[in-house]
């Protein structure tokens, strides 16, 4: 399936919403930098999946 500029842009503004609610409570719990980038990361990449496999979507990636 072939992704339009308009379904990528959702797509990465997706990925950064994940990323930017793994910031904000990463930084509520007070984590040092390494924890931060940890959070960040795991939500940012590991949202993604959540949401498609929630949605029912295939392939996953």
């Amino acid at each position: 399936m072939k992704l339009t500029t308009d379904l990528m842009a959702i797509e990465v503004g997706g990925t950064i919403s994940f990323a930017v609610s793994g910031l904000i409570e990463a930084m509520c719990k007070g984590m040092d930098v390494v924890g931060l980038a940890s959070v960040v990361f795991v939500s940012a990449f590991g949202g993604g999946p959540v949401r498609d496999l929630l949605l029912d979507r295939r392939p996953l990636f």
